[in-house]
């Protein structure tokens, strides 16, 4: 009897087994069914046409408002060359807009182009649309090489007069130029940064005058050229041309390696204002001023 017994329950727990993993099977395929189900709910709600949004449909000037994209963009040619950078095809394709990687893919593809500085935000707006806030490369200089004049940022960014709108007008708002020696290698294309010491030092000491001299100080050119004998990192020292006619002798620029030779950027300027106040129209006898030693010279 007690054989028989051990039997029976051995023959019902082998039942209940079976009935849990048969339990357990149809479970999961079910699971597996319904999860399949919504997956594809899910991406033909997110193919749907309402949902699709195009990156390249960007406007440059969304408020009427950016007066440096009225003044200084050819916007269409600009979009147009967004297309052309974007090797990936990113921007000029239509993605869902709950796709996942979309703000960061987009912020790339914009980043490739040489006229973008930085993407500040890529924001999804629901159901088709992105909010895209660019900041473009503005025009900040007129460096002078060879003869020739070429437009760049404040970066050194060479702009492209196709992009850029560089009419005589704007292109006084530039003034004075940067006149940079002609051994400076020129990077052969707009689209490149003018990456030598010569053009970024006179890119610092032209936001200098314009912090320091407008309206004060009438300055029609500034010349850079490397510090002859110098080791390590060569400075580089400028001359400021006024309009008066005298040329001043700089020095070092701002962010040139400091010279113990020199008093700091904030004498400088201290002694060349203190200059032009005492002697107005006087100024135009001397040919020469020397403003980094202290006192200042004329000559």
């Amino acid at each position: 009897m007690a054989r028989r017994k051990e039997e029976e329950e051995a023959g019902d727990r082998q039942k209940e087994m079976t009935v849990t993993i048969v339990v357990v099977v149809v479970a999961a395929v079910l699971t597996a069914v319904l999860i399949v189900a919504l997956t594809r709910l899910w991406q033909s709600v997110t193919a749907r046409r309402e949902f699709q949004v195009q990156p390249a449909l960007v406007s440059l000037d969304r408020d009427g408002k950016d007066e440096m994209v009225k003044k200084w963009v050819r916007t269409e040619e600009m979009k147009r060359d967004f297309l052309r950078t974007d090797t990936t095809r990113v921007l000029s394709t239509w993605h869902s807009v709950f796709r996942s990687d979309l703000a960061a893919i987009t912020r790339d593809a914009y980043l490739a182009s040489p006229w973008v500085r930085d993407v500040i935000r890529v924001r999804k707006v629901f159901p088709n649309r992105l909010d895209i806030d660019l900041q473009l490369r503005e025009p900040f200089a007129l460096v002078q090489h060879l003869g020739k004049y070429y437009v760049v940022d404040g970066d050194g960014m060479i702009l492209d007069p196709c992009v850029y709108i560089l009419t005589a007008d704007n292109l006084a708002a530039l003034m004075p130029p940067v006149v940079v020696p002609d051994g400076v290698k020129w990077p052969g294309a707009a689209g490149k940064f003018w990456s030598d010491p010569c053009v970024l030092e006179g890119l610092s000491m032209l936001r200098l005058c314009r912090e320091q001299f407008v309206g004060r100080v009438a300055i029609t050119q500034i010349e850079v050229s490397p510090e002859k004998g110098s080791g390590g990192v060569t400075p580089v020292r400028a001359v400021l041309t006024l309009e008066a006619g005298p040329r001043v002798d700089w020095g070092r620029t701002p962010t040139s390696p400091v010279s113990v030779a020199e008093i700091p950027p904030h004498q400088k300027t201290a002694n060349l204002l203190a200059i032009v106040a005492k002697e107005k129209e006087n100024i135009r006898r001397w040919q020469r001023i020397v403003v980094w030693e202290n006192p200042p010279r004329t000559e």
